[in-house]
């Protein structure tokens, strides 16, 4: 385990409430090319896994460990925006995305505790980004819109379509969309998901085709 890796798991173990999520179980998660970036994760994590570690594990080398005490306590129902990054994903298939948010502390809203850690886990972000291959950085939402000006200095359009959007910051290009569950559109904002979600996926394709 190299020194950034037991840093983001000992910031991630937290002595109280739910462990902290830096990203969705991903055994490549160092070799990223892509990150996902959204809000912040919607279910809390801690008493379904015997130990930090075991959680850990699941997080970074068993997703399956993971995923039965997440769907334990998740049940099997699928939100409009965990159902959107899944279809971006399987549009990306064969391409090594990380899914991760700016608020790593799970729960339901974006409430006073998840900006509680907003900054910290922002902080840990940037790096985590920094730490890996990243060529594309796709944001979804005002949070994470907001993340992406905070730490790279641009703001992003994410009314503009795919192909005209071509901002880029250390090799990087930054795209951004509504958030996936179609909330907070600006006025006059159409939400097409199912439009536009392959049409970035081309777009982001085309950038590491480069």
């Amino acid at each position: 385990m190299g020194e950034f890796e037991k840093e983001l798991k000992s910031f991630c173990n937290q002595p109280t409430g739910p462990y902290l999520r830096p990203f969705a179980p991903n055994p490549r998660w160092r070799t990223a090319s892509v990150f996902i970036i959204g809000a912040n994760p919607a279910t809390p994590l801690r008493e379904q896994f015997d130990d930090y570690d075991q959680y850990w594990t699941g997080l970074t080398q068993a997703p399956c460990i993971f995923w039965q005490r997440y769907r334990a306590a998740h049940g099997d129902g699928t939100s409009k925006t965990t159902g959107n990054v899944k279809e971006l994903e399987k549009e990306l298939s064969g391409i090594n995305c990380l899914i991760t948010n700016v608020s790593w502390l799970p729960a339901k809203k974006f409430d006073r505790e998840v900006r509680g850690m907003l900054f910290a886990s922002s902080e840990m972000l940037k790096r985590l980004i920094a730490s890996c291959p990243a060529k594309v950085l796709f944001f979804q939402g005002c949070r994470a819109r907001t993340f992406a000006r905070n730490a790279y200095g641009v703001v992003l359009d994410c009314c503009a379509p795919p192909q005209k959007q071509n901002n880029r910051v250390d090799g990087m290009l930054l795209l951004a969309y509504h958030h996936f569950s179609g909330m907070g559109l600006p006025k006059g904002a159409r939400f097409q998901p199912g439009k536009d979600i392959p049409a970035f996926a081309e777009r982001i394709r085309r950038a590491l085709a480069k």
